[in-house]
């Protein structure tokens, strides 16, 4: 019911039509592998795709180039002016970027942490995706959990609880992993359990 009622705030958000008062219409285009949440008075939503790069096309590319692709994960940001469902947003930017050539990827696990905050994880069938928190009071994204080894455990929840990012894997054989990260980290006790 909780999920409903966030896609239908969000569908809201991105097409308020001006008639109906907003001076600025947001607009997502298309909804393929898309997550979004409210944090704080920002609208996040992360975004997935596959880039194809064709370097004929790049000046300066060697003649020999070949095409290849690379899978891209990014978080993006969006100012809202009020807490209504009449609001004006400002412009998206983009917060986090993951970019990888190893496997494709989607949009994974988007948890708020207030404030405009976040905890992001990429979802992708072939390595264990980072996790990432951005950002804090001076505007520093921090990597959480990267594991690039096969057998890594691969993050399945995550979620921010006063100042405390805590976030759920399973490894091989479907051993379940519970991990706690302290806000801001401390090397040491009080750091990432």
């Amino acid at each position: 019911m909780a999920a409903a009622g966030l896609t239908a705030a969000a569908l809201a958000m991105v097409a308020t039509p001006s008639a109906l008062g907003a001076s600025r219409t947001l607009t997502i285009d298309g909804w393929a592998n898309r997550t979004l949440a409210f944090s704080g008075s920002k609208l996040l939503w992360t975004e997935a795709a596959t880039v194809r790069v064709n370097p004929t096309k790049i000046a300066g590319s060697p003649r020999d180039a070949v095409t290849f692709d690379y899978y891209r994960a990014e978080t993006f940001v969006a100012r809202l002016d009020r807490p209504s469902r009449r609001f004006r947003a400002g412009r998206p930017e983009a917060a986090v970027s993951v970019r990888t050539s190893i496997a494709a990827m989607r949009a994974g696990i988007l948890a708020p942490a207030g404030d405009g905050a976040f905890i992001m994880v990429p979802r992708t069938a072939r390595v264990a995706p980072p996790v990432i928190h951005c950002c804090d009071p001076d505007g520093v994204e921090t990597v959480l959990e990267s594991d690039g080894r096969a057998e890594a455990p691969v993050t399945i929840a995550a979620t921010w609880d006063a100042g405390t990012a805590s976030f759920v894997q399973v490894g091989p054989g479907g051993r379940q992993l519970g991990h706690l990260c302290r806000w801001p980290r401390r090397p040491g006790p009080g750091g990432a359990t």
